[in-house]
């Protein structure tokens, strides 16, 4: 497997929990986020942006994965 394929398998939205534990206070807080995993070809505008950025010629991305 390589990197897109695995962008493209974990697209998607995705539930992510977890639990803080706070030793001094005794506590603990319970947490939640949702997360969505898009992927994108190499020529989605924000591959050639990035690939810009960091002066790279963009014919040289495979594609990349978009994440909120």
């Amino acid at each position: 497997m390589d990197a897109m394929e695995f962008f493209r398998k974990s697209a998607g939205t995705w539930r992510s929990q977890r639990t803080t534990h706070h030793l001094a206070f005794r506590q603990a807080e319970k947490g939640f986020s949702d997360i969505q995993v898009t992927s994108l070809d190499a020529d989605d505008p924000r591959v050639i942006e990035i690939c810009q950025m960091h002066n790279v010629d963009p014919s040289l991305a495979a594609g990349g994965a978009y994440v909120t």
